[in-house]
C-alpha cells in the first residue's frame, strides 16, 4: 500500500506499482541467497495487479505466487524471509507491505519401496520400457497429505499422442489427453494394489 494520486504529480504520491516491481525483483534473491544451493527451492510470482486507471498513480498493488521445496523445514523459514523482503522493500519507498502464507499441500516425497512396487507393476501391465526415471519435479499434489500418513508414491502417466492432438503441456488452454492411455493407468493402480498386498 502506497499513496495514490494524479499521474501528473508523482512527487505527491507513493507509487504502489513501482514498489511492487521492486518487491518482485528483490524476492528473486530468496532462492539464490537465503537457502543452500543443495536444497531446491522455487519462488514464482504468478499474479501481478495494480491500479484502476491509466493516468492515476495506484495506491494499492497485489502480488500472488507460489513456493516449492522438498525439505519441509524450509516452509518454516520461507514466509519469514518473504515477509521481511516485502516489508523492508516497501518501507524503503515509504509504503507498507503485508504478506499472507497459505500452505496448500506439503511436498511430494515418494517412498522408495512404494516407488519400486509401482515400477514393477508398470512393467507387468504397460511394458518393460514403461518405468522411466525422471528428475524430481516441483509440481504440487494434494496426494502428499495421504503420504504424510502412509508410505506412497506418485507416478506420472504418459498421455501424449500426436494423432489425437495430445501434445500440449498441462497448463496450456489447448491441453488434452489420449484417453486410451487411461486404461493403462487404471491397470497400473490395480496391479500396484495386488503386488503390494502380496508383499512384493
Amino acid at each position: 500500500t502506497g499513496k495514490g494520486g494524479h499521474a501528473a504529480e508523482p512527487q505527491e504520491c507513493v507509487d504502489a506499482a513501482v514498489v511492487q516491481a521492486a518487491v518482485v525483483n528483490n524476492l528473486q534473491t530468496v532462492v539464490s541467497r537465503h537457502f543452500s544451493p543443495m536444497d531446491p527451492v522455487v519462488l514464482t510470482i504468478g499474479e501481478v495487479s495494480a491500479g484502476e486507471r491509466w493516468n492515476v498513480v495506484p495506491e494499492k498493488a497485489r502480488l500472488a505466487g507460489t513456493t516449492r521445496y522438498f525439505k519441509k523445514e524450509i516452509n518454516a523459514e520461507l514466509p519469514k524471509v518473504i515477509d521481511k523482503i516485502a516489508s523492508d522493500t516497501a518501507a524503503a519507498f515509504g509504503a507498507r507491505a503485508e504478506t499472507e502464507n497459505i500452505v496448500l499441500c506439503p511436498p511430494v516425497i515418494n517412498d522408495e519401496h512404494m516407488a519400486q512396487v509401482v515400477r514393477e507393476a508398470s512393467r507387468k501391465v504397460i511394458g518393460e520400457d514403461a518405468p522411466v526415471s525422471r528428475p524430481g519435479t516441483m509440481g504440487g499434489e494434494d496426494f502428499a497429505f495421504f503420504m504424510d500418513k502412509v508410505p506412497g508414491a506418485v507416478a506420472l502417466l504418459g498421455i501424449r499422442n500426436e494423432a489425437c492432438g495430445a501434445v500440449y503441456a498441462q497448463h496450456s488452454c489447448h491441453y488434452t489427453v489420449d484417453e486410451s492411455a487411461l486404461l493403462g493407468g487404471a491397470m497400473l493402480y490395480a496391479q500396484t494394489a495386488l503386488d503390494f498386498n502380496a508383499g512384493k
